[in-house]
């Protein structure tokens, strides 16, 4: 055993450590043959401390066996086994980390200082039950629980009914004792108001008022009954000293590839997040964590063992311990949300997806119509949310179903299947053995039917394991409603993806090619994307993924003139709209918010339906996307509830997949993942209880994640991150700079400009030198490089600029200005572009309001700015040289040249500062506009037309299908005649003496002698 004080503890010495963090690092696996080699070679080149390699794997147990997720055996209803990575340890290892638990939050967010960002600042939380929420909130070493007497500073006693977080502050909202000559009053009537009182204004927790003899005497008549209200609660008992939390988890299921290559290798994943973690930790790899994997069992099977080790801890608190606190805790699992795709989705709901008649997890809205019904509420309800579905709702069902199972009828049970739109995974199985066994005795008949069907719920009541769906029956969770849309299966490659194939299937090649000269000559500049490659999408046009159509979306509108009709614009354009608004990291005003969303789904829904009036009875992710505003008020902003880490984090599952023995694949893969994340917990300063103390790794081992940006990035992890303070400017490289004095034309502007900066600091201008800066940061923390177009401030009002040029001063001790930058100065037009639908900007007519000298403080925000090349009619008549190989060749490919630089438009389209771009224009030029009026009328007509073009699909279909049926008869009649034809010939043959054997007789007698010959 290593010693506590060694300079590598756990470890014997430098070398195994390093050997060991190279061995688990998530994203460069080893096998076990590049590991011995690696070892042979540092044996060969006498290396230190190099020990053997069963050594190192020893070691590596050892460790896993101390502080590493626990790998647990399972054995589903259908008799498959898997492994799984036991949540409880891998939370509790969170716990005991210095570098997570601070940032842990254990209540709702009732006041919102900056708006809404985190899901503890939505509503989610409020809903789930009170007895599963964190019961208490600790001042030191006292713990104040909910529903239990508590004494304030002043004297006043309280019950506290929930902890709160209100502006950043712990608080309790509160039933108040109103003290009475016979004694203390509880005002608990409906309709007494309630206070809010703050953590640090309590005194004295219920247990020492019993030990200090101090419980009040109640009045006989009040609103509770004394002896209630002096109980202790019993999570207080729990909990047995320890703090008691609760922990809120997202659970994400999917079928994914075992391979890197093509060859599909099916095997069903669930990832967990904590989300009592803030966003921003969630988006990084090192905080995705595995519970279970199986190339045999099914989801469903997999979340029944992942609910006994969750709902054990509702019944049996988990102890771990407190890194922060530096002592123990419990606490507690609440299943807050299952992201996904839409299939998953609807398989976690039991639901049968979106092909069936009633065709959305989240309600019972239902895409069917009937001739001879002229009522056109079918078609319509699919542009809203219809009547929400509940789990207690689709257990009823499946109860329904297997009740049914037992006459042994099948048919009955898929009507009852089709009518709801349920069809669970694990009842099903039961189902189909249920209808056999009814069908085996009622062969028997030595039974009625009804005998039979007792007989059957009898023996179905005492088989043990599930008989639905675990999903369905779980405290605190409802998968119809906590399923929420998700945007890069709904959004990038659900809504972005159609309009993209409307678009570009009706293109000729030489449109395509004007298509990607154009997208090519983007201006980029503030999207925050990576570099476009246009000639690739459109190569690739069918087959493009979520960060293509991220891009798309933002940049496409401005290239599509001439090359979409009106009606596919306006599709884009609505749908391009809706993304930026969806992308929001921040939402300010909710309900402001929330109702410009509504416009802009319906602007969406409805352009749709102007092309195709039955697209959204096809595609169930158009009416999904109507839940989402549901979802966000629920949740917060859509981009929170992502799923794109999860499917980044597939990578690494791959990896450890193809390096196992796959002989047992879950088993191998759950420990490879237990020792990635045992390693994250070591480096990063965990603690685990050794020899029943808690202990953690030398500040060596934790020094080098700490130290080495290279070891952070393999592990998935980003330190915190503070910018640049704003109007921090790079300057040229030191060979390039050359210190020069302010022109004449800088000097003109900045006194123009800034008069009150001319007269405080002339001298000092006149006589410092200047080097030219490259970028400058700004307030909000984005990098701005020449050419940039920028929200800058100036005397208390906002402006929008591109930067021309940036200067430093040479001596910057010696100059009270950080930074100058000099910009192009544009004008908002009072009106939106009349095809955009955006702000438009134009040059200043006057040459002396064409250019402004800023402070390189007062540079706010970098935006995206498209020129109008639409109104211009830019056309490719530039040349640019290719470059191939970092080098540049005789080629050249055409690009747009702008005919003016006198106007162009803001994109509106953009993600990156959406929100305060939007907060800079002001609500005249960007709030969403309809595009639909009277749309209760207009979905009518489009019901019809609907109605119209399914009528003639299935007439269509039927004549198909007729002259199928008739071909195929024939076909069969011709084939019946071939071979009774066949058959009489061979009948002639035998009644003429069997000749044809007597003859090849003779033939292969002749050939052998041929060949003796």
């Amino acid at each position: 055993r290593t010693p506590r004080d060694a300079e590598w503890f756990p470890y014997p010495n430098k070398t195994m450590f390093f050997l060991d963090l190279l061995g688990s690092l998530p994203r460069l696996r080893l096998s076990s043959a590049q590991m011995k080699m690696i070892l042979f070679v540092m044996q060969e080149t006498g290396a230190r401390d190099v020990p053997t390699y069963d050594k190192l794997r020893n070691c590596q147990q050892r460790l896993r066996e101390l502080c590493a997720p626990h790998t647990v055996q399972h054995e589903s209803v259908r008799g498959n086994v898997f492994f799984s990575n036991d949540i409880r340890t891998t939370i509790a290892m969170e716990f005991a980390n210095p570098q997570v638990v601070g940032h842990f939050r254990f209540s709702p967010e009732v006041e919102a200082v900056n708006g809404v960002s985190e899901v503890w600042e939505a509503t989610r939380w409020r809903e789930v039950p009170p007895e599963l929420m964190t019961p208490m909130a600790a001042l030191g070493n006292q713990h104040f629980y909910v529903n239990e007497l508590a004494q304030l500073i002043d004297g006043r006693f309280v019950i506290p009914t929930v902890w709160v977080t209100i502006r950043g502050d712990i608080a309790a909202i509160c039933i108040m004792c109103n003290p009475t000559d016979d004694g203390l009053e509880v005002l608990d009537a409906p309709a007494c108001a309630r206070v809010t009182v703050k953590l640090n204004e309590f005194n004295t927790t219920l247990p020492e008022l019993h030990d200090l003899g101090c419980i009040p005497r109640f009045h006989a008549n009040s609103g509770r009954p004394a002896n209630e209200v002096v109980l202790v609660n019993s999570l207080r008992t729990l909990a047995a000293g320890d703090p008691l939390y609760t922990i809120f988890v997202n659970l994400w299921a999917d079928d994914v590839s075992g391979n890197v290559s093509k060859q599909y290798n099916k095997h069903i994943n669930i990832y967990v997040a904590n989300m009592n973690l803030p966003a921003a930790l969630l988006q990084q790899e090192f905080f995705v964590r595995f519970f279970s994997t199986s190339p045999h069992a099914s989801a469903a099977e997999q979340f029944s063992a992942l609910k006994a080790q969750v709902m054990e801890t509702i019944g049996s608190p988990y102890q771990c311990y407190h890194a922060a606190r530096r002592s123990t805790c419990k606490f507690r699992i609440v299943v807050q949300a299952l992201p996904g795709d839409n299939p998953q989705q609807s398989d976690n709901c039991s639901h049968m997806g979106g092909l069936a008649t009633h065709n959305c997890r989240r309600c019972h809205n239902v895409r069917s119509t009937t001739s001879d019904n002229p009522s056109t509420a079918w078609y319509e309800s699919n542009f809203s949310p219809g009547r929400p579905r509940s789990a207690r709702e689709t257990e009823r069902y499946v109860q329904d179903q297997l009740r049914l199972a037992c006459n042994g009828v099948a048919q009955t049970v898929k009507d009852e299947q089709t009518k709801t739109g349920i069809k669970d995974p694990i009842a099903q199985d039961w189902i189909e053995k249920l209808i056999a066994k009814a069908r085996e005795l009622k062969s028997a008949g030595e039974k009625s039917d009804e005998a039979i069907a007792r007989q059957l719920r009898c023996w179905l009541e005492d088989q043990p394991g599930d008989k639905f769906h675990p999903l369905l029956d779980w405290a605190g969770l409802d998968p119809h409603t906590d399923t929420p849309v998700e945007l890069l299966h709904t959004i990038l490659l659900g809504i972005a993806k159609y309009v993209w194939y409307d678009l570009h299937s009706s293109w000729t090649p030489p449109m395509e090619n004007l298509f990607a000269i154009r997208l090519q000559s983007t201006d980029t500049l503030g999207l925050n994307i990576p570099p476009l490659r246009a000639s690739y999408m459109l190569q690739y046009k069918n087959n493009l993924i979520g960060k293509h159509f991220k891009s798309l979306l933002q940049t496409s509108a401005f290239h599509l003139h001439g090359l979409s009709t009106e009606k596919q614009f306006t599709l884009f354009n609505a749908a391009a709209s809706l993304s930026a608004h969806l992308w929001f990291g921040v939402i300010k005003d909710m309900e402001e918010y929330l109702s410009d969303l509504q416009i802009l789904i319906d602007n969406v829904l409805d352009a749709f339906a102007d092309i195709d009036p039955t697209r959204i009875l096809l595609k169930v992710k158009m009416h999904i996307l109507t839940h989402i505003i549901d979802d966000i008020r629920r949740f917060g902003p859509a981009v929170r509830f992502s799923t794109e880490i999860f499917e980044c984090f597939n990578a690494i599952f791959r990896m450890c997949s193809v390096l196992s023995n796959h002989q047992a694949p879950s088993r191998d893969i759950a420990i490879a993942l237990s020792n990635i994340d045992r390693m994250k917990h070591i480096i990063s300063g965990g603690f685990w209880q050794q020899d029943g103390e808690w202990i953690q790794a030398s500040t060596s081992v934790q020094s080098v994640l700490f130290e080495h940006p290279i070891i952070q990035e393999h592990l998935g992890w980003v330190p915190p991150h503070t910018h640049e303070p704003a109007g921090t400017v790079v300057p040229v490289a030191a060979v390039r700079a050359d210190p020069a004095m302010l022109m004449d034309d800088w000097m003109d502007v900045i006194r123009k400009r800034m008069p009150a900066l001319w007269r405080d600091i002339m001298p000092i201008l006149q006589t410092t030198k200047w080097i030219q800066g490259v970028s400058v940061v700004s307030v909000k923390g984005d990098v701005c490089p020449i050419r940039a177009w920028v929200i800058y401030s100036r005397e208390g009002q906002t402006f929008i600029g591109r930067i021309e040029s940036i200067l430093v001063p040479s001596e910057p001790a010696n100059c009270s200005v950080n930074a100058l930058v000099r910009l192009q100065s544009y004008r908002l037009g009072k009106d939106r572009h009349p095809d955009f639908h955006m702000p438009v900007l134009k040059r200043a007519k006057e040459a002396h309001e064409r250019l402004d000298i800023v402070a390189s403080k007062d540079i706010q925000f970098i935006i995206n700015v498209q020129h109008d090349c639409r109104t211009s009619d830019c056309q490719p008549t530039g040349t640019r040289v290719v470059r191939q190989e970092r080098e540049e060749t005789s080629r050249t490919i055409p690009v747009i040249e702008h005919a003016d630089n006198d106007r162009f438009i803001v994109n509106m389209h953009a993600f990156h500062n959406a929100q305060l771009l939007r907060i800079a224009l002001g609500r005249n030029l960007s709030r969403p506009i309809r595009r639909t009026e009277n749309r209760s009328e207009w979905l009518q007509e489009k019901a019809q037309e609907a109605r119209t073009i399914l009528i003639d699909k299935h007439e269509q279909a039927q004549e198909k299908a007729a002259e199928t049926r008739a071909r195929n008869k024939a076909a069969q009649e011709a084939q019946a005649q071939e071979t009774e034809e066949t058959e009489t010939v061979g009948q002639k043959r035998k009644r003429n003496g069997g000749g044809r054997g007597r003859g090849r007789g003779r033939g292969r007698g002749g050939g052998k002698r041929g060949r003796g010959q």
